[in-house]
């Protein structure tokens, strides 16, 4: 395997992830909208749980991702 190569590749492969990361946020960051005023509006708690979960999951993406990134 040529090294030289492959040093060209990680950062472009790099850049495809956090594009394809920040749209699978921009995505969830709606869903997360909704289902919280969803939740507010049948006053359900278990779909409540389920926004929670999903918007510290979120939080917990973005700030692996970042950590990565910056290390």
């Amino acid at each position: 395997m040529n090294m030289k190569r492959f040093e060209k590749i990680i950062p472009w492969l790099f850049l495809i992830i956090d594009f394809l990361i920040g749209i699978c946020v921009l995505l969830m960051i709606p869903t997360i909208l909704i289902m919280t005023s969803l939740a507010s509006f049948f006053n359900n708690m278990s779909l409540m749980v389920v926004s929670n979960i999903f918007t510290v999951s979120a939080a917990t993406l973005i700030g692996i991702i970042v950590y990565f990134v910056y290390k």
